[in-house]
């Protein structure tokens, strides 16, 4: 097939130790990856395919709830006389 001398062949890979590894890919969950594809990887496993930060899902449902509540005490102060 080739010329690969058996030295070459047997010669352990270098892998870079979790210190080395700059972690510059992060997930919206807080994780953060050395690789875009590491983190594509988590977010197929995790099923966090989008943000829900981008999609506003966080942010319409925090305003649901202030409203539920404000609604509540408004309701709670109409029968306080």
């Amino acid at each position: 097939m080739g010329d690969v001398s058996d030295s070459s062949r047997n010669q352990k890979r270098y892998r870079r130790t979790a210190q080395e590894i700059s972690r510059k890919y992060m997930c919206w969950c807080g994780k953060s990856y050395g690789s875009e594809g590491s983190l594509n990887q988590h977010k197929k496993l995790k099923k966090h395919f989008r943000d829900p930060y981008e999609e506003g899902q966080i942010n319409n449902q925090m305003e649901q709830e202030a409203a539920a509540n404000a609604n509540a005490s408004a309701t709670s102060e109409k029968y306080v006389d």
